[in-house]
């Protein structure tokens, strides 16, 4: 009984964990712009049509961009 109040206790820590952290995540999704660096991998910003690659350097980003990544790329906000 007991066991099984601590297992669903920690179910809803961790669920509550990954929810927040997803909030995080949202709302540095509408911030409006900022600098993008490339991690690793590659990675290019879409702007009006028009492909930018990312470098090892600070890229700067607007509003309505989309970032995309491939083969495993990791792009820090």
């Amino acid at each position: 009984m007991f066991l099984t109040k601590l297992t669903r206790l920690f179910q809803i820590v961790l669920l509550s964990g990954i929810l927040l952290s997803h909030i995080k995540i949202a709302s540095e999704q509408f911030t409006g712009g900022g600098q993008a660096q490339l991690v690793e991998g590659r990675a290019i910003i879409v702007r009006q049509g028009k492909e930018m690659e990312i470098g090892p350097y600070p890229t700067d980003f607007k509003d309505q961009d989309l970032i995309q990544t491939f083969d495993k790329g990791k792009v820090i906000l």
